[in-house]
């Protein structure tokens, strides 16, 4: 399952069929994004 976290949040994006940890990193206007699968 993808997530973004971002600050306290968590925002699902996605499902990962691996299921495979994968990292990321993210940018946007609001800053850094993490992104990563379970």
């Amino acid at each position: 399952m993808y997530v973004i976290q971002q600050a306290d949040r968590l925002y699902p994006a996605g499902c990962s069929s691996a299921g495979n940890w994968s990292l990321s990193l993210l940018h946007s206007s609001t800053g850094q994004l993490l992104a990563y699968s379970n």
